[in-house]
């Protein structure tokens, strides 16, 4: 008797120490659209566990969650772009950031091409205060 395991794919966004947004295709194998392993799969594979950052256009933000321990380094654009949209008072963000959407029951979704471009508004807001404020690629000045 075989089994067949269930697939799909999803879309989620990808915003990386260098300040770069871009969409990643993640499989869901079995239909577990609630589990951590979508966000864990999109920050790579050293990735153990994904920690939640807060929720930002109705996407859950998700960041290594040993990425401090790791000395993975700082993610500026991430950091200014979170904390001028939900705040991360004295805080900062490491490694690859994941943004993934949810629907009314909690549900990971695919992110939506509207979802995209507001969070490319906000990482492009943050990308030029970052070059104004001529700050080296470490945490925020």
């Amino acid at each position: 008797m075989s089994t067949t395991t269930q697939t799909q794919t999803m879309t989620v966004l990808v915003l990386d120490v260098d300040g770069t947004l871009t969409e990643q295709a993640v499989e869901v194998v079995g239909g577990d659209t609630q589990s951590l392993a979508i966000p864990r799969a999109a920050m790579g594979p050293d990735t153990m566990s994904a920690q939640y950052v807060g929720e930002l256009l109705d996407m859950v933000v998700w960041c290594d969650e040993d990425g401090k321990v790791k000395e993975l380094p700082s993610n500026p654009v991430a950091t200014l772009a979170i904390a001028t949209a939900i705040g991360l008072p004295g805080d900062f963000l490491v490694g690859r950031i994941v943004f993934v959407a949810h629907d009314d029951q909690e549900r990971q979704v695919s992110v939506t091409q509207q979802q995209h471009a507001l969070l490319a508004a906000h990482v492009e807001g943050a990308q030029a205060i970052h070059r104004m404020l001529g700050c080296p690629s470490v945490i925020i000045c």
